[in-house]
């Protein structure tokens, strides 16, 4: 097994449930350095008081945060395993807890990505922003939810990817022009930069300021109520190259014409995704929104995460039955009375939609009201490639607690091949064991609500999943 080259192990791994390689670590120990690298690629720690409602596992996860700190600045063996680092924080000060990470850090000179994460106002101090800087060389990707250290990101020339999330609405203005003064910056790493996430601030930027999104391949946009599409669009003609597209919080944008105006002006783009408020159509919308699928049938990834009628729908689905290469898919279907209520879906309302999903499909997420899914499940069940679900329970503002959804037991029981399935808030991994039975795992509370994309198995999943903008719930703050 020792001549086995590494890629040939990391395809093997890879092929591992996550939760079934902790038992691979006792197995001998060629299989233990190999599984501890694949478990511990990523780390998460987590500092603070967390509100009850993240549920009663956040002190547990905080104290083991601790333990993993001071084993990475004990043991440069297992420090070497690690590549990147997520922090959750929930608190506005940061205690010892700043002094054991930064002792850590200094042991992690091969560390390439590093993110924070916070509730509030950021607590990370210039310190721990200078021992990253001269410990960590390699740094690729490195993300920040307050632009009040954006000089920081001049600093680190080498990046490949910047995350600039904020949890303070009433810093638009100064975050806006923070932005403006990295990435005018004659020390900014313009040409290097391949993905940028920037969310809930508005997008005022100074002309010429699209240069530095040249060689760009991916971008993650959260809106304000004050963006203007022209903002974006003076960002997107710069774009070319791009290949993955989020805009989320779309509110006073025209859909219809931005993906009119995406047709001819990102033609390499595989991944897509929108999400908003329910779609007010106007002429014409829906005909650019089939046109820019048409033209893009290469695509892997289209989640629409805005609530669009069910007939409406059906304009643009014989479209993307076209899209033979799509894995991952995300639709919110609603049915509408002549008032303009959102009343209950029928098996009428959905049927010719569902029946329209290519085979193709990995990973889907839906979103309507039912007060039966059964013939939903059925249409599903013929999807070969589906190993992930997730149905959403309700729409935002709407009153749906009398429309249940089904239990996760009968999914896996109707659709075998499911290794992860989503029911509302509720996440669970399917283990199908070889005697026959199927064992459902569920997430815990405190995992649920702090989960980011690379928590998961499946990446298809963790794009639908965590498809907005990030990851500390709204809720409980």
């Amino acid at each position: 097994m020792k001549t086995l080259p590494p890629e040939i192990w990391l395809s093997v791994l890879d092929a591992v449930p996550r939760k079934e390689l902790r038992r691979c670590l006792s197995v001998c120990g060629v299989w233990h350095d190999k599984v501890i690298k694949r478990i511990f690629h990523t780390v998460h720690l987590y500092f603070g008081v967390w509100p009850e409602e993240y549920g009663s596992g956040a002190a547990s996860f905080v104290c083991r945060s601790h333990e993993i700190l001071a084993y990475i600045s004990s043991n440069p063996s297992f420090a070497s395993t690690i590549e990147n680092i997520v922090i959750h924080s929930c608190s506005n000060r940061l205690g010892i807890f700043e002094a054991t990470l930064s002792t850590a850090l200094e042991n992690l000179p091969q560390l390439l990505s590093f993110e924070w994460h916070s509730s509030d106002y950021l607590p990370i101090t210039e310190d721990i922003l200078g021992v990253l800087f001269t410990s960590c060389p390699q740094l690729r990707h490195l993300g920040l939810p307050n632009l009040r250290a954006g000089h920081v990101y001049e600093a680190f020339k080498q990046l490949q990817s910047i995350s600039m999330t904020r949890s303070d609405y009433k810093a638009q203005d100064f975050a806006s022009k923070t932005f403006s003064s990295v990435v005018n910056s004659d020390t900014f790493n313009k040409t290097g930069l391949r993905r940028i996430q920037l969310s809930h601030w508005s997008l005022h930027v100074a002309p010429g300021v699209g240069s530095p999104f040249t060689h760009l391949q991916e971008l993650i946009f959260t809106s304000t109520d004050d963006t203007d599409p022209g903002d974006l669009e003076s960002i997107l003609q710069h774009t070319a190259h791009l290949e993955s597209l989020e805009l989320h919080d779309i509110r006073e944008m025209d859909i219809g014409s931005l993906l009119g105006y995406l047709v001819q002006s990102l033609p390499s783009l595989t991944s897509l995704m929108l999400s908003g408020y329910i779609f007010d159509p106007f002429p014409g919308d829906f005909e650019n929104i089939r046109a820019f699928i048409k033209s893009h049938s290469h695509m892997k990834r289209l989640c629409i995460n805005i609530p669009i009628e069910w007939k409406y729908i059906d304009i643009f689905m014989p479209a993307i039955h076209g899209m033979t290469q799509l894995e991952a898919l995300g639709l919110i279907g609603i049915t509408m009375n002549d008032e303009g209520d959102i009343i209950p879906s029928t098996t009428e309302d959905f049927t010719s939609a569902i029946e329209s999903i290519p085979r193709s499909i990995q990973a889907l997420m839906l979103g309507t009201m039912l007060s039966s899914h059964e013939r939903l499940i059925q249409d599903l069940s013929t999807l070969p490639s589906l190993e992930f679900l997730h149905i959403l329970k309700s729409l935002d503002d709407i009153d749906a607690t009398e429309y249940s959804l089904p239990s996760p037991q009968v999914l896996a029981h109707k659709i075998p091949h499911l290794a992860m399935i989503g029911l509302g808030d509720d996440i669970c991994d399917v283990i199908h064991g070889s005697d026959g039975k199927t064992e459902l795992y569920h997430w815990t509370l405190f995992k649920r609500r702090t989960r980011v994309s690379g928590d998961f198995d499946m990446a298809h999943a963790g794009w639908l999943l965590c498809n907005h903008d990030f990851v500390l719930s709204n809720e409980g703050f």
